[in-house]
């Protein structure tokens, strides 16, 4: 199996907080992107292909700068505007907190009925506005149980409990769905329209990004097990990623 070329990193903006969730993962807020500097740390793992790398340096004195409480537990990564602003969920909320030590907004997802106790089981993908109203709500009518990727002109990836792989518009419209089998596995996106999943079968499948057709598969497990992580790039044209069976692979 090829794998393609992935996207180097690059600044983005903010213009939407998108968030999808289930019982088994949190609540996960992503941004959709577009090429421009407000944004640190765009997505859950930084960018669409979730590579987890930083260019920022780490903390040296390793104290607490700051605390805001938000009554629920926090189990999802946030992401980070350069202005100071992070955006995050926890329980079923949404929030804004800043660097003043202060919550912004706080959006309830089960008052507005786009989640429930156990997140988007409901089916709901929502993006939200950065003063946290409801920018749109697409009812995928399928329980949502992995993080969204977006591409970079807003373009959202996402897949269901039951495998299904959904491409929906910066404005909240389904473009395609595809049965992948992949229920756990959050996508990953390429530079040349290329999404990668894991899946339920225990596949690394390959869809084009136009238009959701599959272009190619590898069986990784033989026997049994799914591939619930997610595939993560290399850097140098390698693919890495584990399966139920404990093995973790490089693919090429």
């Amino acid at each position: 199996m090829k794998i393609p070329k992935i996207h180097r990193a690059c600044p983005w903006t903010v213009a939407s907080v998108m968030v999808a969730a289930s019982v088994l993962r949190p609540l996960m807020p992503a941004c959709s992107l577009q090429a421009a500097d407000s944004m640190i740390w765009p997505l859950y793992r930084g960018n669409a292909q979730r590579t987890g790398v930083s260019p920022s340096k780490g903390p040296e004195k390793m104290r607490v700068r700051w605390e805001v409480p938000l009554t629920h537990e926090i189990a999802s990564a946030p992401v980070v505007h350069e202005k100071g602003r992070l955006y995050l969920a926890a329980g079923t909320d949404a929030w804004c907190a800043d660097a003043a030590e202060k919550v912004s907004w706080r959006h309830d997802f089960a008052k507005s009925r786009h989640a429930d106790k156990f997140g988007s089981w409901n089916g709901f993908l929502t993006a939200l506005e950065l003063d946290g109203k409801v920018r749109w709500a697409l009812d995928l009518k399928d329980r949502l149980t992995s993080a969204p990727a977006v591409t970079a002109n807003g373009e959202v990836l996402i897949v269901s409990f039951e495998g299904t792989l959904f491409k929906v518009s910066a404005k909240g419209e389904l473009i395609w769905q595809t049965e992948a089998k992949g229920r756990y596995s959050s996508p990953l996106v390429t530079a040349d329209g290329r999404v990668l999943v894991g899946t339920q079968d225990g596949f690394l499948r390959v869809y084009a990004l136009a238009d959701g057709k599959l272009v190619s598969e590898l069986k990784l497990l033989p026997n049994w097990g799914a591939i619930t992580a997610s595939p993560v790039p290399g850097g140098d044209g390698v693919i890495y990623l584990g399966g139920q069976d404990g093995v973790l692979r490089a693919i090429e």
